[in-house]
């Protein structure tokens, strides 16, 4: 399995992964979790840093449950507060065309793109 590694300053690099392929692309981004984003064409995925961000626990307490009516579920939100991380404009950009519009979330640090097929 092969893996494009987009870093933060725009260059891109294709890398081998072995059997421990999370573990490679962890230590090729240097993140100790992963997030991952499926982009676009449904057929590649993007590999972020989970921790890339320093965030907040936002209580919106009880809210009423689209799936049951009547009943209500407790929700939260993991709100990003700051970047730990330089922002990857090249990433952000991949990010923003999956969601077919632009937000203000932006990608932070190296990620890695793999074909989802391959991690099926």
């Amino acid at each position: 399995m092969r893996a494009e590694v987009i870093r933060t300053t725009g260059e891109r690099e294709w890398h081998e992964l072995g059997k421990d392929w999370l573990g490679d692309i962890r230590r090729l981004i240097g993140a100790r979790t992963l997030d991952m984003v499926t982009l676009r064409d449904r057929v590649h995925v993007m590999c972020v840093d989970d921790d890339g961000y320093e965030t907040e626990l936002i209580d919106h307490g009880l809210q009423p449950d689209r799936h049951r009516p009547g009943q209500a579920i407790q929700t939260w939100e993991n709100k990003c507060i700051k970047a730990k991380k330089p922002v990857n404009v090249e990433a952000t950009k991949l990010y923003h065309q999956k969601l077919g519009r632009v937000v203000d979330h932006q990608i932070v640090g190296d990620v890695a793109i793999v074909d989802d097929r391959d991690v099926g």
